[in-house]
C-alpha cells in the first residue's frame, strides 16, 4: 500500500496540472462560477428543511445539521465517482499512450470537486456547534 502511495506522489505535478485544467474547463463560460457551487447546497438545504420541518412537522432536534451533513456526504460520494469516471474517459488517449497510474486522474478530478470543500466546511462548522453541547460531550466521554 505504501509503495502505491509513493508511486502516486511521483505524479504530483501531473495531478495539479490536471486539477487546474479541470477547474478552468468547468468555469470558463459560467457567470456565477464558484459561487454557485456554494449556493446550490445551501438552497437545497433550505428547501428540504422547509419541507421536512415546517410542512411535514418533523420534530427531530437539530434536523438541519443532520440534513446538511448527510447531503454533503452523499453528494461528495456521487460526484467523486462520476467525476473520476468522466476524467478517465476524457483522458483515455493519455492512458493508452503514456504510463500513468489511473488513480492520478481520479485524484485530480476529486481535488477540484467542490463537494470536498463543502464537506470540510460543513464538518468544521458542525464540530464547532457540537463542541459546546453537554449531551454530546457526555456521550463521547469528555
Amino acid at each position: 500500500m505504501f509503495t502505491e502511495i509513493r508511486e502516486i506522489t511521483k505524479f504530483r505535478t501531473l495531478i495539479t496540472t490536471f486539477a487546474i485544467m479541470d477547474l478552468k474547463l468547468r468555469y470558463r463560460n459560467s457567470i456565477l462560477g464558484v459561487v454557485w457551487s456554494f449556493l446550490e447546497p445551501l438552497l437545497i438545504l433550505t428547501i428540504l428543511n422547509l419541507v421536512f420541518s415546517t410542512i411535514l412537522s418533523n420534530n427531530i432536534e437539530h434536523f438541519p445539521i443532520y440534513l446538511i451533513l448527510s447531503l454533503t456526504m452523499y453528494n461528495m460520494f456521487v460526484r467523486s465517482t462520476s467525476m473520476s469516471m468522466e476524467s478517465m474517459l476524457s483522458k483515455a488517449e493519455i492512458i493508452k499512450s503514456v504510463y500513468v497510474k489511473r488513480e492520478v486522474f481520479a485524484l485530480s478530478s476529486n481535488l477540484t470537486s467542490n463537494e470536498l470543500i463543502n464537506e470540510i466546511a460543513a464538518h468544521n462548522s458542525m464540530s464547532e456547534i457540537f463542541q459546546n453541547r453537554k449531551d454530546v460531550n457526555t456521550i463521547k466521554g469528555l
